[in-house]
């Protein structure tokens, strides 16, 4: 471990060098968007076992590329990875990188565009691509097989949880020189996962109640035969499992307890009954553990609040990341990933007005701690002085307290104004740098992006709220009582609101627009939601989202997972009330969206059209639902932009 003694000298030339970072005057000019459009010179980086090695994702424009650098040579592969979604990397050994990639393709036998989650080898020594688990006779076809559940170094090989054709998670051993997979555990109908121990054998396995919000826990006597594990009359159902404790006696879990909207408790594997609560949480659900990606054990919590952070477990950890925070000029401080000797590591350090840096803390040999200068993601808008986003709470009409954040120009408001609902709607927004908000915000628009009942993060109760609520319930209230909130602080100017959003946000951003014309001079749809009946067809059309998804969208839009009434769908469908639309509106949608199809946003196109109301419909070339092209993002933004100043005006005029 890093001798944090001797951090903070040591950190104090980082922050030299950080504060030599080009600063912008008050009188800047506005950035172009093409540069706001720029995902991150760097961004997932991770280290190899040793720490002689650092792969990330660069990406400038169109061009996408992994790229692995040896720490002591200077010399850099890099990989093009354009058509690829990247979803992280991890190191086999010093000569095995695998990347977790998402591709997007169009299949005869299925409806819209298909998603394929995959995992592929490199091999540093060939400078060869393998990809890994391919279809066998119990998976013949599987969107999906980048689950990893644990890396076995001495064997070469991942262990990779893959659903069946039953949907039951069997496990696979995948030789990362070969590519070839084994199965290893074939699960049942009842299975829902594994907890495995360090050596990769199954410790228990998880089943879900018929509601699938509970699961219950049975330990594992042989490799078919389980008992339930015993647990004190009364004790609160688990919701999730977040793994082992250090010596593998017992089981980390979330539970639901009333007043809480997460608790984590310790529960012994012997039956004894002692359980304990590790933490627990009024206001926000944890967002997982932290592991070590070398001994696989769970050595604290993501703590997802209005940052996100870390609760470490050990002494050691909790004291090294004291000294970074007490150190480092950020708002947010992350251990991101270290070496088998925790001898070097990737510092993230995120705010809450610029985008995020990386640093490589090192200990040389002489026992000093040795920073790098920031590793910059975007270093043009890292030069910027942006406002801050802050987190503030708000009183919605039925007196529930929300919580959102807000991104104000530092001049005399009130302000033409942009609300941002996020996707999901079972997700949530986070603090720090946000790409859309701070464009906006750049360009003279107060930004205000509310965590509205329905959102992830908030606990159950807060999720659940949002059920049913589509449109013209208690979600879309919410959003409409943030604009109130920041029309009556004098950050809006009431005349000139927008209301803007992608997925789910596009949804109640039409929703605004028609439901609650009299708030809105325009509305920004992206890949947006508009037709509900539409949007439950095409889901159960698709044979590869299988019932889940179908279930997931039934629930949250209707309030059961059962049934879904025609005539409640078209009284919150904007796309079936477009003749109620009081505001200008913009559609983008891609044609590569895999999620939404591009019909829902041809389908409000053409009822707006009908009912003589002016819109604009943009369809996106090679777009995804995910923005993840440059090309995509920055035409968003450039429309977004002229759009802006068309209806609501310039705000430097």
């Amino acid at each position: 471990m890093l001798n944090v003694r001797s951090l903070a000298a040591s950190i104090v030339l980082a922050a030299g060098a950080f504060s030599a970072l080009p600063a912008a005057t008050m009188a800047q000019e506005r950035v172009p968007a093409a540069e706001f459009a720029q995902l991150g010179a760097i961004s997932s980086p991770t280290l190899s076992p040793s720490g002689s090695q650092l792969a990330y994702l660069s990406r400038r424009d169109d061009r996408a590329e992994i790229r692995v650098s040896n720490l002591q040579t200077g010399e850099t592969i890099s990989l093009a990875a354009n058509d690829v979604r990247i979803g992280g990397m991890f190191w086999v050994d010093e000569d095995m990188l695998v990347i977790r990639g998402g591709i997007a393709t169009q299949l005869d036998a299925v409806r819209g565009v298909v998603d394929f989650n995959l995992l592929m080898a490199f091999d540093l020594r060939t400078q060869e691509f393998r990809r890994l688990i391919r279809q066998g006779r119990r998976m013949a076809f599987n969107p999906d097989t980048s689950n990893v559940r644990g890396v076995d170094r001495e064997n070469r090989r991942v262990l990779v949880q893959v659903s069946s054709n039953l949907g039951t998670p069997d496990l696979y051993w995948a030789d990362v020189d070969t590519g070839l997979a084994s199965l290893e555990i074939a699960a049942d109908a009842n299975n829902a996962g594994w907890i495995l121990n360090r050596n990769f054998e199954p410790v228990a396995r998880i089943d879900r109640g018929s509601d699938r919000r509970y699961m219950t826990v049975s330990l594992a006597e042989s490799r078919s035969r389980f008992r339930s594990l015993r647990r004190p009359e009364g004790a609160p159902q688990i919701t999730s499992i977040l793994g082992l404790n250090a010596d593998e006696t017992e089981l980390l879990v979330t539970v639901d307890r009333e007043g809480f909207a997460d608790t984590v408790l310790s529960i012994p594997l012997d039956g004894s009954g002692n359980e304990t609560i590790i933490y627990e949480d009024t206001r926000f659900e944890i967002g997982g553990a932290r592991r070590d990606p070398h001994s696989r054990e769970v050595i604290g919590l993501v703590l997802a609040e209005e940052n996100v952070s870390t609760l470490w477990f050990d002494e050691e950890w909790e004291s090294l990341q004291t000294e970074l925070e007490a150190a480092l000029d950020a708002d947010v401080v992350t251990i991101a990933s270290w070496t088998e000797d925790r001898r070097s590591m990737i510092i993230s350090a995120d705010y809450n007005d610029r985008p995020s840096h990386f640093f490589l803390l090192t200990e040389n040999v002489n026992g000093q701690l040795e920073l790098s200068a920031p590793m910059e993601t975007n270093p043009v808008v890292a030069g910027l002085e942006l406002p801050e986003r802050r987190s503030i709470e708000y009183t919605a009409r039925d007196g529930t307290t929300v919580q959102a954040y807000i991104t104000v120009p530092d001049t005399p408001g009130p302000h033409p104004a942009v609300v941002l609902p996020h996707g999901g709607p079972a997700a949530r927004d986070y603090g720090g740098f946000d790409l859309f908000a701070h464009f906006l915000a750049d360009r003279g628009f107060a930004v205000i992006q509310p965590n509205f009942r329905g959102s992830d993060g908030f606990g159950y109760n807060w999720r659940r709220a949002g059920y049913g609520e589509w449109g013209l319930g208690i979600m879309q209230h919410d959003v409409s009582d943030a604009v109130a909130y920041a029309i009556q602080q004098g950050i809006a100017d009431s005349e000139r609101v927008c209301i803007a959003g992608a997925s789910y946000g596009g949804y109640a951003a039409l929703a605004g627009a028609v439901y609650t014309p009299e708030l809105y001079a325009c509305a920004i749809s992206i890949n947006g939601v508009s037709d509900l009946q539409g949007m439950l067809n095409y889901t159960a059309s698709r044979s590869i989202a299988g019932g889940a998804a179908v279930r997931y969208w039934r629930e949250s839009m209707v309030g059961s997972a059962t049934s879904a009434d025609s005539g409640y769908l078209r009284a919150r469908s904007p796309a079936e009330n477009a003749a109620r639309a009081g505001a200008a509106v913009l559609l983008l949608h891609g044609r590569d969206d895999s999620v939404v199809p591009i019909n829902q946003s041809e389908r409000m196109d053409s009822a707006l059209r009908s009912a003589g109301h002016p819109v604009t419909f943009i369809a996106q070339e090679g777009g995804d639902h995910w923005l993840t092209g440059y090309q995509a993002r920055l035409q968003v933004l450039e429309e977004m932009e002229r759009f802006l100043f068309e209806v609501l005006g310039d705000p430097a005029d």
